[in-house]
């Protein structure tokens, strides 16, 4: 009898423990909108726990703290400011399907994207959608699109 009473508590407790990180998991997939962390939105909603791994340049002025993560095997480098706001996204997973880090300039224009801008001692954009830009390094002719991004200034700047 003791055996059955204390194998039941066994079970019982694998059983909640089972539904605590069943939980845990919806309430940390919750917290996307879509598939990355939003601009604006506080690093802590994202990664509770995480401390900064480093500074990334994230424009020819502006050094933030960064943060790496990961989202259904899709890595984010996070630009946070000193109030925890997410102000810089990027990522090299492909965007819209169609457009690959790597791609060279004259294949973006291919693609109609054919704005590009120099922002001295960064690097050149190509903004892309709206929502997400184009990082090339180096002379346009020869560059290749490092990384795409999103970033605070360019949600009020022209390059939308």
């Amino acid at each position: 009898m003791y055996i059955m009473t204390h194998l039941g508590r066994k079970i019982s407790n694998i059983k909640i423990i089972y539904i605590l990180f069943s939980m845990m998991g919806v309430i940390f997939s919750s917290c996307f909108k879509g598939n990355y962390p939003q601009l604006y939105s506080n690093i802590k909603k994202y990664t509770p726990n995480l401390s900064p791994n480093g500074k990334i340049l994230v424009s020819s002025t502006n050094i933030l703290d960064s943060y790496s993560f990961m989202n259904k095997g899709v890595e984010y480098k996070l630009g946070v400011n000193e109030n925890n706001k997410i102000l810089f996204i990027s990522t090299k997973k492909n965007i819209n399907g169609d457009l690959k880090v790597s791609m060279t300039y004259e294949e973006l224009k291919k693609k109609k994207y054919l704005t590009i801008h120099e922002e001295k001692g960064w690097g050149y954009i190509v903004p892309l959608n709206g929502k997400w830009n184009a990082y090339l390094n180096n002379d346009v002719d020869s560059s290749k699109v490092v990384f795409f991004f999103q970033r605070e200034a360019d949600k009020k700047s022209k390059l939308k």
